[in-house]
């Protein structure tokens, strides 16, 4: 039925006027027409500036310069190109290497050196291979076979594979030298855009990942710093319990012998409000000077109260030494006030209680969190403090 249908339509149409050959390899400048010996009897414009070779293409066997890629593992034969016009043909033209066979054995020379070719691939996988010069790599050509039977040839109608755009200067191809009529132009510039738009996403994907280590290294960093300010609040061991889940109350623990230490500054008054900066900053000083003897004995500072400096030892971490250490504390802090030299005043004076027994520490509440000392221990220092002479250490 369809045959008929076909007949019917070639009926109705009129005979076309003969033109010449070349017209048609105007319209596919990368053609390529063979006889019955397979020799080739006429070549696209474009094909033969592209050609590097200084021997011509033409009245030359196909098998010296082309190599059949696709359908793979048939000979390249004039029996077989009549038997596959329908299938897509892909022949790649050799411009670096000398094929010089013969056509009879083309089959069979053409799968050993594939197999050649393929095994020195896989064996150098590893190895960079030098980008070829412009206009010297291998062409690839895609088309149909057509058979023209006035004439008894078969004209292989092709368009070279493109894949980008940075390929043409190797093939020695212009864009502009790609058949108009066909998709292929249209599919390396579809593919350059695409390229393209890939480059662009894979830049902001770079630059994401430059700001996400930057926000990671950001985030380290504050977090280093809170960390540092939370340890300056309550003890390293129980802020990880309350990091952990735990609650404040869960913190709370009772030991059997701690020491408390209080030192007061003495003489420090302000009617003004000069003289209250003079205060703070005198203050700071006696008090960063405190500081930096805590982890010399062992010893935790509690809080400022004020003019008030509270510690303890034994707690949170136990020491049979906490008595020592506190006492050893003391001495050092009467000899490091007393080396001070503060702008605006001869000397600083401070008065010191200290007391030892039970005591029950923890975290009280969640708005300030701090670490709190409670029982008649903390109440008993504070006394001895109150009741101290200056440069004085009040202990029982």
């Amino acid at each position: 039925m369809r045959g008929r249908v076909l007949k019917g339509a070639l009926a109705q149409t009129k005979k076309l006027p003969a033109f010449p050959i070349y017209q048609l390899l105007e319209l596919f400048p990368f053609g390529i027409i063979l006889n019955p010996s397979m020799e080739i009897m006429g070549v696209g414009q474009k094909l033969v500036e592209i050609w590097t070779n200084k021997e011509p293409l033409l009245g030359a066997s196909v098998n010296k310069y082309f190599k059949l890629r696709r359908p793979k593992g048939i000979p390249f034969t004039w029996k077989n190109l009549l038997y596959l016009r329908k299938v897509l043909f892909e022949i790649e033209l050799m411009r670096n290497e000398d094929y010089s066979e013969d056509p009879d054995d083309h089959g069979e020379e053409t799968l050993k050196k594939d197999h050649v070719h393929q095994a020195l691939a896989e064996s150098n996988t590893t190895q960079l291979a030098p980008s070829p010069e412009p206009g010297t790599k291998n062409v690839l050509l895609k088309g149909q076979m057509k058979h023209i039977g006035d004439i008894n040839v078969i004209f292989f109608l092709c368009s070279p594979i493109i894949n980008d755009l940075d390929e043409l200067p190797e093939l020695g191809i212009f864009l502009n030298d790609l058949n108009h009529h066909g998709l292929s132009k249209e599919m390396v510039l579809a593919g350059w855009q695409h390229n393209s738009k890939l480059e662009l996403m894979f830049d902001q994907a770079e630059q994401r990942s430059d700001q996400l280590e930057k926000n990671y290294e950001l985030l380290d960093t504050w977090k280093r710093r809170g960390d540092d300010l939370l340890y300056s609040m309550i003890p390293q061991t129980v802020a990880d319990r309350l990091r952990s889940g735990n609650s404040p109350l869960s913190t709370c623990e009772s030991f059997e012998a701690v020491t408390i230490s209080f030192c007061e500054l003495v003489g420090l008054h302000s009617s003004t409000v000069e003289e209250a900066m003079n205060v703070v900053a005198c203050m700071n000083a006696v008090f960063s000077c405190f500081d930096a003897l805590m982890d010399k004995f062992n010893v935790y500072k509690v809080e400022t109260v004020g003019q008030i400096y509270m510690v303890a030892s034994g707690a949170p971490e136990r020491t049979k030494s906490h008595a020592q250490n506190v006492s050893d504390l003391s001495l050092c802090m009467t000899k490091e006030v007393a080396k001070l030299k503060i702008p605006g005043r001869d000397k600083v004076e401070i008065r010191i209680g200290i007391h030892s027994g039970p005591a029950v520490a923890g975290v009280v509440g969640l708005k300030v969190p701090r670490y709190c000392f409670f029982g008649d221990t903390v109440n008993t220092a504070s006394r001895m403090q109150s009741t101290s002479t200056v440069c004085k250490l009040h202990f029982v």
